[in-house]
């Protein structure tokens, strides 16, 4: 007689690995959102970082205050050996409106705890700023939005942002369009009105006078929208009356301004009083014994500034 065959067992549909992990899910019985957050490391792979952010987002929708200190938390441990790509990473998933959203809440929601994690997310920010690579140009809206959204958090920030965007400009004059076309004047103008620090003022002006230096048709529609920021760099040059540094950034890009002849332009000029702050400088110099300067001043400036007003239409 034939010996019998054994039988095959077929497994149930239950027992597969997919089927149960989906039972875990639907269970409960899988790693929650608190687990994931406290397992990361300070490495945390591509993957984790967007599970985090979005558990980041859903703890501060929904009030979560435990699962939102830790995610805080975790962040905070990540900025301080992130890499490039892991903070890139975090930024192009929203992280940092994710983070700053959640800073917006009262310390017993756990908006302490993301206030605590600002200060590594402007630590690795700048870092990242630091290290972006003006060749990249794929790099360079991200680098406008950081400066827009922590541009005014953190001096830090601000600088190296500005130096990113010199680097982008000086690489190729078709990312200085890109940039005007993206709002850079709108993130001057915001790091302007809120930073009083000299070296920043002065790298701001010197900036601007590199995105600004180009045809008057590619720029000056653009100034138009941002009219207000003339008045801003007046005011900053009153701020810093002494530093001469200073005063020749900011009187050059006023000058530049004013060369393109735009009625709106030159309007915004005359009503900010550039003129005065031109007069202020030159009594400085000559007080300090620099008349050579000042004489160069005059005539590189003082022209072009004594001519910033409108003349009226014949009616």
């Amino acid at each position: 007689m034939a010996p019998k065959r054994a039988k095959a067992t077929a497994k149930s549909p239950s027992s597969s690995p997919a089927r149960s992990e989906n039972r875990q899910r639907q269970t409960g019985d899988g790693p929650s959102a608190l687990d994931l957050v406290t397992s990361l490391g300070e490495a945390p792979k591509k993957k984790e970082i967007v599970q985090l952010i979005a558990i980041l987002g859903k703890a501060t929708s929904e009030g979560d205050v435990d699962l939102l200190q830790e995610a805080c938390n975790a962040c905070g441990c990540i900025f301080g050996a992130c890499s490039h790509a892991a903070f890139s990473c975090f930024l192009q998933h929203g992280g940092v409106e994710a983070l700053l959203s959640a800073a917006q809440l009262e310390a017993g929601q756990g908006g302490d705890a993301a206030v605590c994690a600002c200060g590594p997310l402007c630590r690795g920010a700048a870092a990242w700023l630091g290290q972006v690579d003006e060749v990249d140009f794929h790099e360079l809206p991200w680098v406008l939005s950081l400066a827009k959204l922590l541009g005014c958090v953190d001096e830090e920030v601000a600088m190296e942002a500005l130096g990113a965007v010199e680097r982008f400009v000086l690489h190729r004059r078709e990312h200085a369009v890109a940039m005007l076309q993206g709002g850079v004047l709108q993130v001057v103008h915001q790091i302007l009105g809120v930073h009083r620090n000299p070296e920043l003022v002065q790298e701001a002006f010197v900036v601007t006078f590199r995105i600004c230096d180009m045809p008057k048709e590619a720029v000056v529609n653009h100034i138009c929208e941002e009219r207000p920021l003339v008045g801003t760099v007046v005011e900053a040059l009153g701020h810093a009356p002494l530093n001469m540094r200073l005063q020749m950034a900011g009187l050059r890009l006023l000058a530049l301004w004013a060369r393109m002849g735009e009625r709106k332009v030159l309007a915004s000029i005359a009503e900010a009083d550039a003129h005065a702050a031109l007069k202020r400088t030159l009594a400085e110099l000559e007080r300090s014994d620099l008349s050579h300067a000042a004489a160069w001043v005059s005539a590189a400036v003082g022209r072009i500034l004594s001519g910033a007003v409108p003349q009226r239409q014949e009616s």
